[in-house]
């Protein structure tokens, strides 16, 4: 074998490897690219649906606190180690659990100092 079919050889096989290792770095960029666009579209998804879940919470506030504080120093069943609700206190707190009862504030909010 000729010398220069030798180098021809060797310069193909030289070629070769970088056009491979050019077309493995292309294919590995396309792939961190698709890893990147799912990372940010999860992650998009995920914040509208927090978003979501958080403006649908609803706070209510309830007014029964003071009812029951008054019934706990009043009543001597809250003295006994079983501890029941009285008739009273148990329509209170299912009313609180519920929803169902009254709302302090009348569910309203109060004005803003901008509109006063």
């Amino acid at each position: 074998m000729s010398p220069y079919a030798a180098f021809g050889v060797a310069l193909t096989f030289v070629a070769a490897y970088g056009v491979g290792r050019l077309d493995g770095a292309r294919l590995e960029r396309a792939e961190q690219d698709r890893a990147a666009l799912a990372v940010e579209t999860a992650s998009r998804e995920g914040r509208e649906t927090t978003a979501k879940a958080i403006s649908s919470i609803r706070v209510q506030n309830t007014t029964i606190q003071q009812r029951l504080e008054r019934e706990v120093r009043r009543e001597p069943v809250y003295s006994d180690p079983g501890c029941r609700l009285t008739p009273g206190g148990l329509r209170d707190l299912n009313e609180a659990l519920t929803g169902t009862g009254a709302v302090a504030g009348g569910g309203g909010l109060p004005a803003s100092d901008a509109t006063r």
